[in-house]
């Protein structure tokens, strides 16, 4: 169903009848893997694309606009956690690694709905 911005319901129709059903489309998870290893990490995305990413969100998540994201001594978290999609990395003078994620907030949301995030910190 195509995104409108507003909360509304699929029509039951949709759920009985829709073309993935009709014509027998069937996609099948073949493989996950799990990884916490940042070297790992890279090596996904650069050998199949994308990967996905877990994080806790903290308020100043939201606020987020430019530059490379960490957590701040001020801000709170949220119950839940937060998926983003890793899309890249960028290596820091210092050794240091930024993800660069795509965030589901849409493009009003960091940069144009991406960000850099502080790789290696247990709290992002």
């Amino acid at each position: 169903m195509s995104y409108e911005g507003i909360a509304q319901e699929c029509d039951v129709d949709h759920f009985e009848e829709n073309e993935c059903r009709a014509n027998q489309y069937v996609y099948k998870l073949q493989d996950v893997c799990i990884s916490l290893q940042e070297q790992n990490i890279k090596r996904e995305l650069v050998k199949n694309g994308p990967v996905i990413g877990q994080m806790v969100p903290y308020t100043d998540f939201l606020a987020y606009s430019e530059g490379t994201y960490h957590r701040t001594s001020n801000s709170f978290k949220f119950n839940g956690n937060h998926i983003v999609k890793i899309v890249g990395y960028e290596k820091n003078m210092d050794g240091t690694t930024d993800w660069i994620i795509q965030n589901s907030f849409g493009e009003d949301w960091g940069m144009d709905g991406y960000a850099k995030m502080q790789g290696g910190r247990g709290d992002t």
